[in-house]
Order: C-alpha cells, then structure tokens, then sequence
C-alpha cells in the first residue's frame, strides 16, 4: 500500500483502495474510498459526470471531520487523523447546484440552500428526475456544493471534508476513478490531473431503471413575518422577537427584493420587519422583505372647532410617530356627526358640549387615547328683514289658506318670517271663514302681510 499526505488541507493522511464498482449499468456511483480529498472552506467543490440516463438523484459526499475520521479508522485502522490544528462547525449552510455541461460556468438547473449538522456522514444529492429535471445521456453535467454559511473559522478550516476516491485513470492498468467521464473541481479551480489528491466522491443514480418516478418533492414550507421586531443582526441574517424558534432567523431577501422605509437604509435592532420566504429545518430564506425605522409613540393632533345645529360640520385629526397605517375609532360625538380615518364630518342637530374620545392605532398595535371636548351652539335665530313701504289696513273673511300666502276676498296677503299670526283664542292656526284684522305694506292685489289677528 501507498500513502500519501494532504498538503493542502493537512488533515488526514489517505490510503489507496480501489474505486468502487458502478452499482447498475446506468449508475455512477463513487462513494468514498480514502481520505478527505479537501476542507470544505467557502471555495466550491464539484464533479463534472456524462448522463447515462434521464433521470437521476445525483450528489456529492460531504462530512464532518470527526464522522470521517471514524469512518476511515474502521476502514483503515493504521490510519490516523494528521496534527493540524482544527475545529468542526457545529453546522454549514451550502448551496448544491446542478449545472449544465462540464465545469463550473454553465447555466444552473436546479439549486437548493440547506443545513447540515454534525454529526453528518453522505451524500447530499437530489432527486432531479422527481424534480422535473430530466439529463440528456450523452451529454455531460455538474454538481457543484458551496459553503454559504458566512462565518469565520479557527485556523480558516470548517472541520468539514469533501470525500475523496483516488484517480489513476492516467494508468490504463488500474481501474478508472470518477473522473473518467468528467472533470474534477477542487476548491473552486478545474483540476485536470490530481493523481494522488483524490477525486470528489459522487453519485448518480438512474430512478427510473427500478421504478416509475416519483412524484415531484413538495415545495418547501413558506415563513413570513409580519412588523417581526430586529433582535440580531448578523453578518448575513437577522433574528426576530428573540430567535426562540429556527423560523425567527431570518436570512435576507435579495437586495432588489428588500425595501428600506421612512428613511432606514439598513439592519438595526428594534427595527421591525415583515417579510415572506422559504422554511427549512434550520431558518427562514427571506424572497421580499420591507425594513420599518425603529417605531416612536402615535401622536394625534389637530382641534375640534366648536359646531353649530344644522349647519355643515368637518374637521381632521392626523397621526404621526408609530408604524403607519394608521386605525381609528371615537365614541361621544354629537348627534348628526360621523367619524372615519380621523375625519369628523356631519350636521348636528343638537346643541350641547360633548367629550369625544379617539383612539389611535398604528401597524405594530401601539395605540394613542386623546380626548376632546365638542361643543355645538344653538342655531342662530332668525333674523327679520320687514319690507318697508305704506300701511294698509283691512277687515275680512279668510278665503282660502295656501303655502305662504292668505286670502282675503279677492286680496292675496303673502306671508314671511316678519309677519304676525295670531290665532283666535283656544286655536293654533287661522282657518277659512274666520274674521280677521290684517295689516299690510302697500296697495294692490297682493299686499306683504304685517299682521293677521282673528277674531
């Protein structure tokens, strides 16, 4: 046996063993034979592989150091872990993508963020067939995984290893690796012979040999937030009303997707946020998101003018501070008056003071109680404008009564708010037949009614 050591990464030594052979005529499978080919740190890792069939669940191998160390002391017992000082992430967030043709710039056919944590020890791959996807055989493809996680690690290593199977395929004599149909990339860089680093361990798997595809995965489970308050601010997420729940750390929404209002610009605490986005097991991946300034207390101004019975009424209370929109209510106001977003509006019809009382509330629920006093005053009394002119005098019977108007005979007495009315005695109101003494202004036919007394 030969073993070689992991200058780059430094963390384990690797032993050579034969690859593994395909597990079916359309399978490419290529699960770990040696040492951690590479720390998982930031940079992608990736196989390129020709499709054999159209439908596949395909992946790469990834694991934490202390899981593979395991795996390959039973495997290898003479084998231990190499001195280069490292820690294990409790957890990565990586993003696996499937690429169209060989390397890593074509144009990506599926892609999903996930989080793993330790212990972890396999593949992470994808049902692409049940997801729709169906691979042209013949043509070549890409698997790509990207630490997304945004953090910093002691010593600029994560724990976590990308597996490897040795190639030698340049030997016509040894089996091929995985890269006989395929180019390597490690570290974010094409490697086009890496005898002795070891190939990415990968697979992919024909689904449709056995069985008919299932049917497609279910999309992943939505989150939203609604005014959620800012607890933390991290490098690449927040956490909200606390973070006791996974679903309360929030990663952000694209930039185009993100709005910034009342003059925020960025992430601070005690902002509020609403947003919607995607679940999984460890955070919320944010698709839109609006950014509240930090809320101030509602305040409510503007007056209410005193009103007056049966004359048109209106005014405007207006709100500031808080989180708009705003809601409204009031309870107390006159009789005739209405109230609605701030707004008093009607014709009162009874004259008194009244307290009003308005609530205010704004978005996040802080709401705002101001009180008023409304006074209505009493309509104007009528004002008498007689018509001037000379006095006439007469004596008759009542003729006729019409709207404004009285006749005498053949004289037509015209009523209006200076004209005098006084009923006989034990009665309300003139009626036809009675005797009256009547006062007027001018000579004619039609004659402005002074005064009209019955007998």
């Amino acid at each position: 046996m030969t073993f070689r050591s992991l200058s780059a990464a430094g963390l384990l030594a690797c032993s050579l063993l034969a690859a593994v052979a395909h597990a079916g005529p359309t399978d490419l499978s290529f699960p770990p034979t040696s040492s951690a080919g590479h720390d998982f740190n930031h940079a992608p890792i990736g196989q390129s592989f020709r499709a054999e069939t159209a439908a596949v669940r395909a992946g790469l191998h990834l694991a934490d150091q202390h899981s593979f160390g395991q795996w390959l002391a039973g495997r290898s017992p003479d084998q231990t872990v190499a001195p280069y000082p490292y820690a294990v992430a409790p957890s990565i967030r990586v993003r696996a993508q499937l690429l169209a043709g060989e390397g890593s710039t074509g144009a990506v056919l599926h892609s999903r963020d996930l989080t793993l944590t330790a212990p972890y020890f396999g593949f992470v791959e994808f049902d692409y067939g049940a997801a729709g996807i169906r691979l042209t055989p013949g043509l070549m493809y890409t698997l790509l995984l990207t630490d997304i996680s945004g953090q910093s690690y002691p010593n600029g290593v994560t724990g976590w290893v990308s597996s490897a199977v040795h190639d030698f395929s340049t030997a016509a004599t040894l089996p091929p690796g995985a890269y006989a149909n395929g180019l390597p990339i490690l570290q974010g860089q094409i490697q086009f012979n890496d005898a002795g680093i070891g190939d990415n361990a990968f697979q992919a798997i024909d689904t449709s040999a056995t069985s008919p595809l299932p049917p497609p995965p279910l999309p992943p489970p939505a989150c939203s937030g609604n005014y959620a308050v800012v607890s933390t601010v991290a490098l690449k997420f927040i956490e909200v009303n606390g973070g006791t729940r996974s679903a309360d750390r929030v990663y952000y929404a694209p930039q185009a997707a993100t709005t910034f209002t009342g003059g925020t610009t960025t992430f601070k605490l005690q902002e509020r946020v609403s947003y919607v986005g995607t679940l999984d097991v460890a955070s919320c991946h944010a698709t839109q998101m609006t950014v509240y300034p930090v809320p101030t207390p509602v305040l409510v101004s503007g007056t209410l003018p005193a009103a007056t019975v049966g004359i048109a009424y209106s005014a405007t209370l207006t709100a500031s501070g808080g989180i708009a929109p705003y809601s409204w209510s009031a309870i107390g106001l006159p009789a005739g008056l209405s109230f609605s977003n701030g707004a008093i509006s009607g014709t009162p019809t009874v004259a008194g003071a009244s307290t009003v009382t308005v609530d205010t509330a704004d978005a996040i629920g802080q709401t705002t109680r101001t009180g008023y006093t409304l006074t209505v005053n009493p309509a104007a009394a009528p004002t008498c404008s007689a018509s001037t002119g000379r006095d006439s005098r007469g004596t008759g019977k009542i003729t006729a009564l019409g709207s404004g108007y009285v006749m005498i005979g053949t004289l037509k007495l015209t009523l209006n708010s200076c004209t005098v009315i006084k009923p006989q005695k034990g009665s309300t109101a003139l009626k036809v037949g009675q005797t009256v003494d009547w006062n007027g202004i001018g000579t004619g036919s039609v004659i402005p009614a002074k005064s009209i007394d019955a007998r």
